[in-house]
């Protein structure tokens, strides 16, 4: 494998791996919406009784 080579194999890593980043703070931010309704829900629950 010639130079271009490795420099296309490491870009494609890079890519590869940053699209897997996104990917799991997309899913994080999604679940910590989640939750914090879920605790706006609860406040707003004990607030009336």
């Amino acid at each position: 494998m010639d130079s271009l080579g490795y420099l296309i194999a490491a870009l494609a890593v890079t890519v590869i791996g940053i699209l897997v980043y996104v990917y799991y703070l997309g899913t994080r931010t999604r679940e910590l919406r989640r939750d914090l309704a879920a605790l706006g829900r609860a406040e707003r629950s004990d607030r009336r009784t």
